[in-house]
Parts: C-alpha cells; sequence; structure tokens
C-alpha cells in the first residue's frame, strides 16, 4: 500500500514540473522504517542527489551533504 501511495505522490508532484525524483527506503528489523524522496525541476539537482546517497562500503547510505 505505501508502494502505491509513493507512485500516487510522485506523479503528483511530477505535475507540478519536478520531472526527476529519486527515493530512498530504509527498512528496520520491523518492516520500513522512513521513505525519503527527492523532487527536482533540474537535471543537475539529480546529479547532485545521486552523488550525496551513495551507498558506502557497508552497504549504509552515507548522505553526505559536507
Amino acid at each position: 500500500q505505501i508502494r502505491q501511495l509513493t507512485t500516487l505522490y510522485k506523479s503528483q508532484v511530477a505535475k507540478l514540473g519536478y520531472e526527476h525524483s529519486r527515493s530512498v527506503r530504509i527498512e528496520s528489523t520491523n518492516g520500513p522504517l522512513y521513505q525519503l524522496i527527492f523532487f527536482s525541476k533540474h537535471e543537475m539537482g539529480k546529479k547532485i542527489w545521486r552523488g550525496i546517497s551513495e551507498k558506502g562500503a557497508d552497504g549504509q547510505h552515507t548522505f553526505d551533504f559536507g
């Protein structure tokens, strides 16, 4: 059900001109913990997000903003 909501949300935001989106779903041992979604109207935003949301050697997202 959460995936359907995410798909709907992304399609509605895309109608506002945010055509580039990426999402990260964070899981816990009991199931999904949260879903982080990034939207951008520009291709460069997608490239920046890809760079800061890389996974480290341990498989965890680093989210290096600095």
